[in-house]
């Protein structure tokens, strides 16, 4: 399989598939078909789940911690069996914004709290 993924890639041209192209139909096919396989490997719903390729897994992280719904009183947890409010106070932890990430993680994740 991978041989066939490198011949493709030797044989035609790719692009951005928003611009419209003959290329880019070809390249928005082509992601259609992967997003599909991918969503079927993982067991996932594509009418429940979106599939979002990013430039790198810190964007993607900043997606995710621009979508968070942060508020006050936000709580993170870093998986040590206490939450650790964003505000001081830890009997306000709101459930809807309950963040978690394991203890040692990259900065990009623990700089999203």
């Amino acid at each position: 399989r991978r041989d066939e993924g490198l011949q493709e890639y030797q044989s035609y041209v790719f692009s951005n598939p928003h611009s419209g192209s003959p290329s880019s139909l070809r390249t928005s096919s082509e992601l259609s078909s992967i997003r599909q396989s991918l969503l079927q490997f993982f067991g996932a719903d594509p009418r429940e789940y979106e599939l979002v390729f990013t430039r790198s897994t810190t964007g993607a992280l900043n997606l995710i911690a621009d979508a968070f719904p942060w508020t006050p009183s936000s709580c993170v947890h870093d998986g040590d069996d206490k939450h650790d409010p964003v505000s001081d106070d830890s009997s306000s932890c709101s459930p809807a914004s309950l963040f978690l990430h394991t203890r040692s993680n990259h900065n990009s994740v623990l700089g999203m709290r």
